[in-house]
């Protein structure tokens, strides 16, 4: 929480166009041009889709929290405060989509010093879906900037309450976020995440701070080292998109800190797990090699890498055009029940793991018809085949498609952040550069530094590299690597190492 808020003070000069979090920062009062225009944001938000739900509720908890230290005088008499808690109310979405129920009783909570008990539903391992209660064709998935929103909440109203339920709940929450990242505490790039909702300074903020009350709360060494490994990570990002909500969150817990307020008591220690069938979950580690895969996602793939310094944030199948990430990953939902998953092979031990079965792959034409889903994504009609395999620090990726598709050529992509990339050991390309290759495929080495990660591809056929801008990007990658699946049922190998 203070570290976070010393992060942003070191970083006033990249905060152009956020005005209450510089006056606050500064120790100055914010002015009530900025409060009026959070109010207006507010009051123009109108609610049609789930999207707008959160997103008003995170402009009106902003507006809540900024009050405090503004010039505004007997706020709730003279702004509509408690008119735009109705909105929300009344214009809301089902208690199964738990996010925006959570941010109604923060709210609540900070106008009236009451809420409405939460309806928690989480997974047997802690994982929350997005909306667990099939009133979307898309929101039984995993998401990981919301999850760490959730439990953050859990987390406080729990904590300034004395709700013991609540706090073990938002802890729960908050070690199944753990395996957001990797074994050094770096996340996974593309795992659960869509490309459009991508933005790492604001996702690396949430864990910083949830990972920072985490640890003050259960006393998590672990979380604690991945907290400051966060922070070590937010210095090298661009401030591509600011959070002020998570900014005042981190205020809130100081505040509850140096009150001292006492928290009820939970149960010690944390118990990690490596699978979770319910979301179709595996995560295996050895040596410099960090695995993510899950086959519960929409418009994500089918998990993230990281070894040696160079991180292949997402892989997975990818319809034309490439510059197009709606057109990338597959589309599977989670039913919510511990034997999901069930056709799955999830085998995991020491050295050695696999990871087996079939997805559905997006379709390459975006619905526009319906509201009520998180995205325009909709199931294509073809299916992919996967087998993922880990020897100590080598992987063995094999893939075959059910059918072609003429119209609606395949690819399978690795999205790599990395120095450096030599291509079949005569062309070298590096980040942002125009020149890209395009030919058979071949051993494509990346480096960072004098760490290197291979890929190496069983089969002939046609490949591009093509370099990336990184930032905030296409997961931060600096290279797309593409190759075309061609042949129904042929199996395509890489072997990365």
């Amino acid at each position: 929480m203070s570290g976070l808020v010393t992060f942003y003070k070191n970083r006033l000069e990249e905060l152009d166009d956020k005005e209450a979090i510089k006056a606050i920062l500064k120790g100055q009062k914010v002015d009530e041009a900025t409060v009026f225009s959070l109010l207006d944001d507010c009051q123009a938000i109108a609610i049609e889709t789930p999207q707008d739900i959160l997103l008003f509720y995170q402009k009106f908890l902003t507006l809540i929290f900024v009050l405090p230290y503004s010039n505004v005088e007997s706020s709730l008499t003279y702004l509509p405060i408690k008119e735009l808690l109705k909105k929300g109310g009344c214009e809301g979405y089902w208690k199964s989509f738990q996010l925006p129920q959570a941010f109604a009783a923060l709210c609540a909570y900070e106008i009236t010093g009451t809420y409405e008990k939460l309806d928690v539903r989480q997974l047997e391992k802690g994982g929350v879906l997005l909306e667990c209660g099939s009133h979307t064709l898309d929101g039984s998935v995993v998401r990981p900037f919301e999850s760490a929103y959730l439990a953050l909440i859990w987390l406080y109203l729990g904590w300034a309450n004395q709700d013991e339920e609540l706090l073990s709940a938002g802890l729960k929450l908050a070690q199944f976020c753990m395996n957001f990242c990797d074994n050094e505490g770096i996340p996974f790039e593309g795992l659960w995440t869509r490309e459009s909702d991508y933005h790492p300074f604001a996702y690396y903020s949430a864990l910083a701070l949830l990972f920072s009350m985490a640890s003050h709360l259960r006393l998590s060494s672990k979380m604690n080292v991945m907290k400051e490994v966060l922070f070590e990570k937010l210095e090298e990002k661009a401030v591509d998109c600011i959070d002020p909500l998570t900014f005042l969150l981190a205020l809130s817990f100081r505040k509850l800190i140096d009150e001292g307020k006492p928290y009820p008591e939970t149960s010690p220690g944390l118990t990690l797990y490596d699978t979770d069938r319910s979301l179709g979950f595996l995560r295996y580690d050895f040596g410099s090699l960090s695995l993510a895969c899950s086959v519960c996602g929409v418009n994500t793939g089918l998990g993230s890498i990281h070894k040696n310094g160079i991180h292949i944030g997402a892989f997975g199948p990818h319809y034309y055009p490439l510059a197009d990430s709606e057109c990338f990953g597959i589309y599977r939902i989670s039913n919510g029940s511990r034997e999901g998953f069930k056709d799955l092979t999830i085998e995991r031990k020491e050295g050695e793991c696999q990871f087996k079965g079939w997805s559905r792959v997006i379709s390459p034409i975006s619905n526009h018809v319906s509201k009520q889903n998180f995205s325009f994504a909709h199931p294509g009609t073809q299916w992919l085949f996967f087998d993922i395999r880990a020897e100590k620090e080598h992987l063995q990726l094999d893939v075959r498609m059910d059918k072609c598709i003429q119209e609606s050529p395949l690819s399978f992509v690795f999205f790599v952040s990395a120095e450096k990339a030599h291509v079949k050991g005569d062309h070298s390309l590096i980040p942002g550069a125009l020149e890209r290759y395009q030919g058979r495929s071949g051993e494509i080495i990346f480096e960072r530094g004098d760490k290197q990660l291979v890929i190496k591809p069983q089969f002939e056929g046609e490949m591009q590299v093509i370099p990336l801008a990184g930032k905030s990007h296409f997961w931060s990658a600096d290279f797309l690597l593409a190759f075309s699946l061609t042949e129904k049922l042929k199996l395509y190998s890489w072997k990365v190492k």
